[in-house]
């Protein structure tokens, strides 16, 4: 028979070698972990620069690691460490090994977005950023920051064409007007599109435009003069005999399109805060207020200390006669400001 010393004993051993091989264990997990592990825990915890460190230690033993690369792209764009040029090159690398990963594509739609002062590269960016949302929605059909950007860029192609009557001189548009550079710039894009737009629609060619210029109108005019904000009325420019080429259709057109895509992202996530941005400034610039105070009212239900929301309801309350609202939620909006920006 067994006495209760002899189970004790046995116990006590029993109870050692499981305590031995557990501590024994933890050297041998802390060896074998894995560098993506810890890079993403390093991330999460802000230590950043080893964060880099484990992911190029990914990198090493894989050089195919796209969700490495792709959080060093993160690291490099979000962070203290921030360097555009190194994130871009990691997010390229990403695309390279996954081009069809949809995150992806979406943080280089939003490294893209980059302001930038130079007005070509600008240009570039915007035709690249219009060709991803495309790819992107060919993938996701329901992305909201595809439909946004394509939203913002048809909110671009209204305002251009809407702006296009200061141009009015048919010649304006023959293939000659991009050497003159006492002009804007945007004039030569304008050129492009009209003609590609005419081309594919079966409308005027260049060979069919007048030669006529303003001063064989008897106009003296310089379209230096006119504020970029301002809006023809293409009605009066036509009756003193100024020959006027209407792109009011193509500005419809690019209005309908940039609601739908925009209407569309809403939908999708209706907490995309600049969404509601977009959607302002194109009602404003269509003066559909009536249209901007109903989004308002959606976006009241996501945002409802949101300083903006009230400003922009006491701008549509404005321009809509309603001044008393138009007051009070100007009112609103200076309670939710932070200093700085009440002060200015």
């Amino acid at each position: 028979m067994t006495s209760n010393f002899d189970l004790g004993k046995r116990f006590s051993r029993t109870i050692g070698i499981v305590l031995v091989a557990l501590f024994s264990s933890i050297p041998i997990f802390a060896q074998d972990a894995d560098p993506m592990t810890e890079g993403i825990l390093a991330f999460r915890s802000g230590n950043h620069s080893d964060a880099v460190t484990y992911f190029e230690e990914a990198l090493k033993a894989d050089p195919t690691n796209a969700e490495a690369h792709f959080l060093l792209a993160r690291l490099y764009w979000e962070t203290d460490l921030r360097d555009p040029s190194r994130a871009g090159k990691e997010l390229e690398a990403a695309l390279a090994i996954e081009p069809n990963n949809v995150q992806y594509m979406v943080a280089l739609l939003q490294q893209l977005r980059a302001e930038s002062r130079l007005f070509m590269v600008e240009q570039s960016r915007e035709a690249r950023r219009r060709r991803l949302a495309v790819d992107i929605l060919k993938l996701d059909e329901t992305n909201s920051f595809a439909h946004e950007e394509l939203g913002a860029t048809f909110i671009r192609d209204f305002w251009r064409y809407r702006n296009a009557f200061m141009y009015p001189a048919l010649d304006f548009l023959r293939a000659d007007y991009r050497s003159r550079t006492e002009y804007d710039p945007m004039a030569g894009y304008l050129v492009d599109q009209a003609n590609a737009y005419d081309l594919a629609n079966g409308g005027i060619q260049e060979s069919e435009i007048p030669n006529i210029s303003i001063q064989q109108a008897g106009v003296s005019w310089n379209p230096n003069n006119v504020f970029m904000a301002d809006e023809f009325d293409v009605e009066a420019l036509k009756s003193q005999g100024i020959p006027v080429l209407d792109l009011s259709e193509r500005a419809q057109e690019a209005y309908d399109r940039a609601i739908g895509h925009l209407n569309a992202a809403l939908e999708a996530d209706p907490r995309q805060r600049t969404v509601y941005d977009h959607l302002m400034e194109i009602y404003s610039l269509k003066g559909e207020y009536d249209d901007a105070l109903q989004m308002l009212s959606q976006m009241y239900v996501f945002f409802p200390e949101d300083p903006e929301l009230w400003t922009y309801l006491g701008y549509a309350h404005y321009h809509s006669g309603n001044l008393e609202a138009a007051s009070k939620s100007f009112e609103t909006s200076f309670r939710f400001m932070d200093s700085e920006t009440e002060y200015a």
